[in-house]
């Protein structure tokens, strides 16, 4: 068993911050405030100009808010663990090895990943990070193959996230479970992601960090 983890939203809660400064650029930018479940329904990672669109940001107004939010995201503090990260992360590398776990992530910022890890005591697992910059697609099928009688589970908090996944297993990487993880800190609301595990035979998904064990377990049993 592989087990691949995303990062924000899946164990570390990245929601409240970037939905904080969010509302702030938006206000800078005159617009009205949005709900966090609006910001939920709409998130995702595969198409940053269409999402500022679905959040109601005008044509004229894309480029310069994204640079004003990057602008706010590159100097705020980097978001903590969400409580039993470190847990569950010790647990897969204690269970199944630190050669089983890979974290597939779209942040692109080395900087920060070293920060947040250096801060919170797992620096070691920084030569795990896998950060593609076409999306994640790709990397989940490159670690899939590598084993490909080896089921690869992959953990994520965003339906794009399964997508992903279902795309890698159009390519060939059949033994990619997604696993869809539905706590509070998720960039995606729960329902959202149920559905899409509803309508998926390779997707599970669990409440918490926690229930991850059960997952593996279930699988290799």
């Amino acid at each position: 068993m592989k087990i691949g983890l995303d990062l924000d939203g899946t164990i570390y809660n990245t929601l409240d911050a970037i939905f904080d400064l969010d509302q702030q650029t938006r206000r800078e930018f005159g617009y009205e405030p949005l709900s966090i479940e609006e910001y939920r329904r709409c998130f995702q990672t595969e198409n940053w100009h269409k999402l500022c669109l679905d959040l109601g940001i005008r044509k004229e107004d894309l480029l310069p808010y994204r640079e004003k939010l990057a602008e706010k995201i590159k100097t705020r503090e980097p978001p903590h663990l969400v409580p039993g990260g470190k847990e569950a992360v010790e647990k897969i590398e204690r269970e199944l090895g630190l050669d089983n776990l890979s974290i597939v992530t779209n942040n692109r910022n080395p900087a920060e990943l070293k920060r947040r890890f250096g801060r919170d005591g797992l620096s070691h697992l920084l030569g795990k990070v896998i950060a593609p910059y076409e999306g994640k697609t790709d990397a989940l099928a490159d670690i899939a193959g590598e084993d490909p009688d080896t089921d690869f589970v992959y953990v994520g908090d965003l339906v794009s996230d399964g997508r992903a996944c279902q795309q890698a297993r159009a390519m060939g990487a059949e033994n990619i479970i997604f696993c869809a993880i539905t706590h509070k800190y998720a960039m995606n609301l729960p329902e959202a992601l149920h559905a899409f595990v509803d309508q998926h035979e390779f997707a599970v998904s669990i409440g918490s960090l926690n229930e991850l064990e059960l997952v593996w377990k279930d699988k290799t049993t």
